[in-house]
This record gives C-alpha cells, structure tokens and sequence, in this order.
C-alpha cells in the first residue's frame, strides 16, 4: 500500500512538474511508467479483484481502475507526440 502511495506521488509532483514546463525526456519516463501501472492494474484486477466480485458496481470499480491508468498513458502519449510535432516545425 505504501509503494503505491509512493508512486502514486511521484507520478502527481511529475505530473505538475510537466505542466509548469514542459520536458520530453521526464514525459517519457512518466508515460512509461503509467503504462507500466496499467499492465500491472490490469493483472492485479484479474488475478484478485475479479474472483471477489460480485455486484455490478464491484465490476464497473474494476473497469474503471483498469481504463484509468489506460488513458493517463494515452493522454500524456498524445501530448508527447503533439510536443515532439511542435518542435520539428519550429525547427524547420
């Protein structure tokens, strides 16, 4: 539980490190690592949290924590494109 308060903070202070300034490099790590916690929420949902269960709401809570990690990456993968798309043309 620790660890993931841990990360979870990290990820945050990141997070609004990027939106005061924005780096490539620490968008990449973040957005790495969210990914990596997707994978790891969605594993962790299947092998535990699925089996217990049993409610519709206790599914639609698991899909919810498995989709939210999803689309942070997705998100901030956008947004390293965009960024990365902005620099080639004021290169050019």
């Amino acid at each position: 539980m620790l660890a993931w308060l841990t990360f979870d903070s990290v990820i945050c202070g990141a997070l609004f490190a990027l939106a005061g300034r924005w780096r490539q490099p620490l968008a990449t790590t973040v957005c790495t690592a969210i990914a990596g916690d997707a994978v790891v929420t969605a594993i962790e949902a299947s092998a535990f949290n699925i089996r217990r269960a049993r409610r519709i709401f206790d599914f639609a809570i698991i899909a919810v924590s498995i989709a939210a990690p999803v689309f942070a990456a997705a998100v901030l993968a956008g947004g390293i494109r965009r960024h990365a798309l902005d620099r080639r043309q004021v290169s050019a």
